[in-house]
């Protein structure tokens, strides 16, 4: 709630809009040393690095449903809006810091609130109205509100990490080749599966 009333403020949704939508009016410039595969105006990934902690937790839907906003006054035609949620034993096992049992509780159920959200949104296909903090209201598909959703926690069952700091840096590290190299075009044919087998609410194509 903390998250969502910092967030959801008029004076701070009009800037946050202004900001990422100046950022948006730059992809369409092109650029020599990364050209795009598709123009932008055809589609557009957005990336949330999101935590289920009190302010992060709060502010992740309004992120996603500004996203939408700047990309339907930008007239992009797919946004696509990939979230990665820090997991909740990170931030309660980080060795840094000291959590009390009321804050481990309002982790967890924070972290298994936004993952079956998110992860329900993705599979209905029915449009929904997004308000903004000024009374004003846009619509966009359930199912097209997040792209793809992947969690990432203290271990992959092969290393752990010690502090929130180091899974950063991890995923950092991860999502470099994939935003940058052929292996994240390889993982984006491997989404089409889901499609093709209509585990979402999208269709199948």
């Amino acid at each position: 709630k903390r998250g969502f009333d910092l967030f959801c403020t008029v004076e701070t949704y009009e800037q946050l809009r202004f900001t990422l939508g100046s950022h948006v009016v730059d992809f369409g410039r092109s650029d020599p040393e990364l050209p795009c595969c598709v123009p932008p105006r055809e589609a557009v990934d957005f990336w949330i690095i999101g935590g289920c902690g009190g302010t992060s937790g709060g502010a992740l839907d309004p992120a996603i449903k500004l996203i939408h906003d700047v990309a339907q006054q930008r007239n992009i035609q797919h946004p696509r809006v990939n979230v990665l949620l820090i997991g909740a034993e990170i931030s309660l096992g980080d060795r840094t810091r000291s959590v009390t049992t009321k804050q481990q509780q309002v982790v967890r159920a924070t972290a298994a609130g936004l993952v079956c959200k998110l992860a329900g949104d993705m599979a209905n296909s029915q449009p929904i109205d997004e308000t903004r903090p000024d009374g004003t209201s846009f619509s966009v598909s359930s199912s097209d509100r997040v792209w793809s959703l992947l969690l990432a926690d203290q271990t992959n069952g092969q290393a752990d990490c010690s502090t929130v700091d180091g899974l950063i840096r991890v995923v950092v590290e991860a999502l470099f080749p994939r935003l940058f190299t052929m292996a994240g075009i390889h993982l984006g044919d491997r989404f089409k599966d889901f499609v093709e087998l209509g585990s979402t609410g999208r269709g199948q194509l």
